[in-house]
């Protein structure tokens, strides 16, 4: 059974995740440096500002990665920053800690484009074999737009919930943030988005105009997935 899991990665994807991690981690700094600008200066107490190993959540971190794999997808874990939303000034603020983790991947995901995109130039799309570096960059860049295509979806836990739950009914958003319910409910919407081929193909068709956006060649980003997916 070990061996079975163990065949699921090779070399890139296991370097895939470790960036992965490297962009939680700078996502979830973003949360905890607007919350601490909006008010909420407990961020800096638990350490959010400085030890990245904090951001571990075990739900995020752990449970969803493993029951994602077990439903055949890419566990790639996510993590949490704890914010006393008590403590913000405004509702405003409490929306702009939500919007940050978001903001802070469109921003990666730009980077990490101009890095293989052809007006750049650092790489010849028409080579017959392309180094690995780029497979993992278009990798990082397809994951990156895709998840925050996801979190900005307004169901809970998700960022595109969050950003419109100060404006919602305390007792209602009480109760759809409880772990139960939320874990529910992001579950069913995963099993919709797996096997209902026209939500997965719309989300797709957003992903992928917005890559296109970029000016990347998509044929580039296809190839990237199989090389690190299979």
């Amino acid at each position: 059974m070990l061996a079975s899991f163990m065949d699921r990665f090779n070399p890139l994807m296991i370097a895939v995740l470790i960036g992965w991690v490297l962009l939680v981690c700078k996502h979830e700094f973003a949360h905890a440096l607007v919350a601490n600008v909006g008010g909420d200066r407990s961020v800096r107490r638990h350490g959010y500002l400085s030890h990245p190993l904090n951001y571990i959540h075990p739900v995020y971190s752990i449970l969803i990665p493993v029951l994602f794999l077990a439903m055949g997808g890419i566990p790639l874990p996510g993590a949490a920053v704890m914010v006393d939303e008590r403590s913000l000034r405004s509702r405003a603020w409490a929306s702009l800690v939500s919007l940050a983790g978001p903001l802070s991947d469109v921003v990666g995901f730009v980077r990490l484009g101009l890095a293989i995109s052809p007006a750049v130039g650092l790489v010849d799309v028409s080579a017959a074999e392309l180094p690995t570096w780029v497979d993992l960059v278009g990798t990082l860049v397809f994951l990156g737009r895709y998840v925050v295509v996801l979190n900005l979806m307004p169901i809970p836990p998700l960022h595109g919930f969050n950003t419109i739950a100060p404006y919602l009914p305390e007792q209602a958003v009480w109760r759809l943030c409880q772990p139960q319910v939320s874990l529910t409910i992001l579950v069913v919407f995963f099993l919709i988005l797996w096997r209902v081929p026209l939500v997965a193909g719309a989300l797709a068709s957003v992903v992928w105009r917005g890559i296109m956006l970029l000016g990347l060649d998509p044929f580039l980003i296809s190839d990237a997935l199989r090389q690190t997916f299979g």
